[in-house]
Order: C-alpha cells, then sequence, then structure tokens
C-alpha cells in the first residue's frame, strides 16, 4: 500500500502539474532578510528614577484641605 505523499508523486508526474505555492514561498523566504537592529536605548539614573515616579509629590488627605508631604 503506497503512501499518501506517494500517490500525489505519480498524479504530479502524469498530469505534469506545477505546484505554484511552493514557488512563491521560496521566493518569500529570500527576500525575507533581516532588518539592522537599533541600538538599545542607554538610560541615565536619573531618568529612571522619573520614570518609576520615586520623587513625586505625595499628598494625603486630611482635614480641611490637601496636604503635601
Amino acid at each position: 500500500m503506497k503512501t499518501m505523499r506517494d500517490q500525489m508523486k505519480k498524479w504530479i508526474k502524469a498530469n505534469d502539474y506545477e505546484q505554484p505555492a511552493k514557488q512563491e514561498k521560496k521566493e518569500e523566504r529570500k527576500s525575507n532578510k533581516k532588518l539592522p537592529v537599533a541600538p538599545k536605548e542607554r538610560l541615565s539614573e536619573q531618568d529612571l528614577k522619573e520614570l518609576m515616579g520615586i520623587n513625586r509629590t505625595t499628598y494625603q488627605r486630611r482635614r480641611g484641605s490637601l496636604r503635601q508631604r
């Protein structure tokens, strides 16, 4: 008993069938080149603290008004 792959090969040879999907895939693979990688951004310690919100003013709820801490 032949496998499905063997039967397909036999049918393709008998009918002179070309598989266009495989050719397109090969062309796509060739055109997919790696893009240049941009250098990583280096942040200073002050920039990192600012992004994390360490030096932001905090407010407390108290009687009568909002006070800054």
